[in-house]
């Protein structure tokens, strides 16, 4: 059976990827955080091949913690033939929706610390 495909976010990444916007205060950056992690969701999905539907349906996001200092986002399909789709095989090309998506996402996130949101 093939592994499942997930993506985590958690905030020592997303840290990093803010650090220049030193203005960002707790309410902005857990907005933040929460608005990017959906927006990768929705770019996931964007980037995922459509034949059934099933397997763009089952992408989902879980908040597995949100503390003061630390949260953390998974997402995840549990489509066991998501690894495929998203690498590909010897027969096919993958899509790399997963790893599209989160790229793309980049710009969302920037887009919430210059323009607040």
């Amino acid at each position: 059976m093939a592994d499942h495909i997930r993506i985590e976010f958690n905030t020592d990444r997303f840290n990093r990827a803010i650090a220049k916007y030193a203005f960002a205060t707790q309410k902005n950056f857990e907005q933040a955080f929460t608005n990017t992690v959906l927006a990768a969701e929705g770019r996931i999905k964007e980037f995922t091949p459509v034949r059934t539907g099933r397997l763009r349906s089952s992408i989902h996001t879980q908040f597995n913690n949100r503390l003061p200092d630390y949260m953390e986002a998974t997402i995840s399909t549990p489509v066991e033939y998501a690894p495929f789709v998203e690498k590909g095989t010897s027969r096919m090309q993958g899509h790399h929706m997963f790893e599209r998506g989160f790229r793309n996402t980049l710009w969302h996130l920037e887009q919430q610390f210059r323009f607040g949101g």
